[in-house]
């Protein structure tokens, strides 16, 4: 029988007292381990005794496995980012990963994709910890079509630090895909639709044996929407005053295609290589029919047109890495290498009909105009980027590293218009431009730990070249050096009771699109004109980060405070002929200052949710433009997110987003509801999964703004329904290779554990 026992503290020294004298067997065990048993005798003469050092052997063991049932927290606070996982958000079912961050409490996602953080649009997206392959239009048309059952979390990092690219003035928001779920041979297939005629397929494979892993993706999706845009434009140059109404009815269809695929192979029990691959494909048709409207100040009709368009467009990214890793110890000493190319194409013709109408609407009275548009973008990237982390003392770690990239735009666009039946076009309309930019970067930081106060201090300067070219010689350089500190300080109260505050200098560059003067355009009442002496903008951003961690859930608290420099916005002038022309400018500052708030509630291990609340005031002076573009606003917003288990393996959640009402610089933009209803049902070990969701069940969401200065006021509402109901499905397959532990020679290395 067993009399007493003790553990050993962590350098295997042991003390056992009160025994009486006589003959003892101390039996010695260890996971992982064979027991050995040792003789030991106690007596009046030696009432102590010492064993000496007992070393043990390692022996094979089998675990039966333990299956241990809990609802994840969507959110997770770590030290410089907030992580949302995604697996069970509504919009994972069917949706695209633009639906997925709108259920995100953090963001704001407009009606046209554009992704918003702390309020404001200057964001960096990246795509597994890597800057996203494209810009722009482009961009916002991948996530509008990357399906959301893809995406395993979303990472917001609101200030980053200077080891991380300076682009995006409100920080960087990771999007992180599913990848290498499980080791040895598994995989998963997926089906999923909607009412609205979004429908799609996706299977991925995984396989690891020995030093290789592979990973392997294909998703195909097939695309519907429509479109109901209203616009009514007074013009306050004329006397009397005249009106322009213009009504848009459009409706798209198209395919998205995308495989990703990914191998390791470890060199050595320190270095791994790995290379991955990513291509993506997309074309849609678009029809409309847009209907303008010429009315003087009694609202009579004097001009009357409409246009009958078809459009066609196609997109391809192809994204390539090949790198290097190797890690001597995680996080504290590690050397990292890679090299990468990116390419994007972009086409797009449209074919148009436009009819000018007597005021009866009889079209067949006045001459036609027929017009053909042709436009490609090819953008190509080649970067190269290596990072280096070890320890400099036992208490201060060094991080640095460089990177470089070389990118450029090729652009090109023809306007053909014909009257009637013309075979000779009476105006023919080009643009053309090369843009090339050239990034040199390097940075460094040092980071150290004093008990519960933690500092880390770097900088990343940069070397950056652009050239802007025009057809006719037209040249714009712009040459300028920057240097983007940062500074981090966090303080560790207690067990789950921390604070922090972080310093970024960042930066916003204009996309291409926006130097581009020269847009052809068929509709003389609307033009667009790009801005070649466009400059970056820069911003100062600080925040703070105030988190108590409990097992009921967490409660975090984040001021900030941004400060941009030489800004740039969207303006709209309109002329006494009732043509209005969109152009940026650069201003001269904004100052922004807000406060995001969230709390997690767990009940047990069935059920979890979050409430957040984001608030934040604005001040812009654009003086040096316009005394009247200059003011002030005010915008909040308020996200509830609930998920809880009703039934073994049947999960419901709910969803809920209201944005109240933002003054622009030229108007004000309407406040808009999101609402979501979803359930998953997990079948077979939770191999199959059937999900249902409804997005906006009540039919409230809409989007108004309304843009008005010296010369015109401008009223837009954007009636396209978001309201559907999706269904999906999915299977996976494959169970993870059991670890075993390998016997030893009864040699045993010096770090196997003593007792003594």
């Amino acid at each position: 029988a067993t009399l007493t026992g003790t553990l050993a503290d962590n350098k295997g020294k042991f003390r056992i007292e009160g025994l009486a004298v006589g003959k003892y067997h101390l039996r010695v065990s260890y996971i992982g381990y064979k027991v050995r048993e040792v003789a030991v005798e106690l007596t009046a003469q030696a009432p102590v005794a010492s064993i000496g050092s007992i070393k043990l052997a390692t022996d094979v063991i089998a675990v039966e496995g333990v299956t241990a049932s809990a609802l994840r927290s969507a959110v997770t606070v770590a030290v410089d980012r907030n992580i949302y996982s995604t697996k069970n958000m509504p919009a994972a079912a069917g949706g695209n990963t633009t639906d997925l961050l709108r259920n995100v409490p953090e963001l704001d996602v407009d009606i046209d994709g554009n992704v918003k953080l702390q309020g404001s649009q200057s964001v960096a997206l990246h795509i597994n910890g890597r800057p996203a392959p494209m810009r722009g239009e482009a961009l916002k048309n991948f996530l509008q079509m990357l399906p959301a059952n893809r995406v395993d979390r979303v990472e917001i990092v609101p200030n980053p630090s200077a080891k991380y690219d300076p682009e995006g003035i409100a920080g960087i928001v990771n999007i992180v895909l599913k990848d290498n779920v499980d080791l040895g041979l598994s995989g998963s297939f997926s089906l999923n639709g909607d009412s609205r005629g979004r429908h799609g397929t996706s299977g991925n494979l995984n396989y690891q044996k020995g030093h290789l892993t592979l990973f392997g993706n294909v998703s195909l999706n097939l695309n519907a929407s429509t479109m109901h845009l209203v616009d009514e434009r007074q013009n306050l140059l004329t006397n009397p005053t005249t009106f322009f109404l213009n009504d848009v009815n459009n409706d798209m269809s198209g395919h998205f295609s995308f495989f990703d695929g990914s191998a390791e192979y470890k060199l050595s029990k320190l270095s791994t290589a790995y290379a991955s691959a990513r291509i993506m494909s997309a074309t849609s048709d678009m029809t409309g029919l847009q209907i303008n409207q010429i009315l003087n100040a009694a609202r009579a009709v004097t001009n009357w047109y409409d246009w009958d368009n078809e459009n066609s467009f196609g997109f391809g990214n192809s994204d390539a890495t090949l790198g290097m890793r190797r890690v001597v110890k995680a996080q504290q000493h590690e050397l990292s290498a890679e090299l990468r190319f990116t390419g994007n194409g972009q086409d797009m013709s449209q074919d148009y009909l436009k009819r000018f109408l007597t005021t009866a609407g009889d079209p067949s009275a006045l001459p036609s105009e027929n017009g053909l548009t042709d436009s490609n973008t090819d953008v190509g990237e080649y970067s190269f980027k290596a990072d280096y982390m070890r320890p400099l003392t036992s208490r201060v770690k060094l991080e640095t590293g460089f990177k470089g990239a070389l990118r450029g735009t090729d652009y090109s666009n023809v306007l053909e218009r014909f009257s009637g039946t013309a075979t000779s076009p009476f105006s023919t309309q080009d643009s053309d431009y090369n843009y090339d930019e050239n990034y040199q970067q390097a940075y460094a930081l040092l980071g150290s730990q004093f008990g519960k106060l933690g500092v880390q201090v770097g900088a990343r300067g940069e070397l950056a070249h652009t050239d802007f070219a025009l057809p006719g010689g037209a040249k714009y350089d712009n040459d300028y050096d920057n240097l983007f500190p940062s500074l981090n300080v966090s303080y560790t109260k207690s067990q789950g009771v921390s604070a922090r505050f972080s310093y970024s200098k960042r930066v916003d560059r204009p996309q291409p699109n926006m130097l581009n003067p020269g847009q052809p355009s068929a509709d003389s009442l609307n033009l667009f004109v790009g801005n070649p002496l466009l400059k970056p903008k820069y911003t100062h951003a600080f925040t703070m980060d105030f988190t108590r961690m409990a097992s009921w859930g967490m409660l975090k608290l984040s001021p900030y405070y941004r400060q941009t420099t030489n800004n740039w916005d969207y303006f709209k002038e309109v002329d006494a002929r009732g043509v209005a022309t969109l152009t940026w400018k650069n201003t001269s500052s904004v100052t922004m200052f807000g406060t995001n708030a969230t709390v997690s509630l767990r009940v047990g291990t069935k059920a979890n949710g979050f409430l957040s609340f984001n608030a934040y005031r604005y001040e812009r002076d654009a003086s040096n433009l316009n005394t009247s573009y200059s003011g002030d606003g005010f915008r909040w917003d308020l996200s509830a997110n609930g998920m809880g288990t009703v039934a073994k393996g049947l999960l419901v959640q709910g969803f809920a987003r209201y944005t109240a009402p933002q003054d622009m610089p030229q108007g004000r933009i309407s406040s808009t509801v999101l609402t979501t209803l979803a359930m998953r049902k997990q079948l077979k070990g939770n191999k199959v999964s059937i999900i249902a969701a409804v997005v906006d069940p009540l039919n409230v969401f809409e989007y108004k703004f309304e843009t008005k200065d010296a010369t015109h006021v401008q009223t837009s509402a954007n009636h396209i329904s978001i309201r559907s109901m999706r269904l999906g499905f999915s299977y996976s397959f494959g169970k993870p290779p059991t670890p075993t532990i390998k016997k030893e020679d009864q040699q045993q290395p010096a770090e196997q554990p003593q007792i003594r």
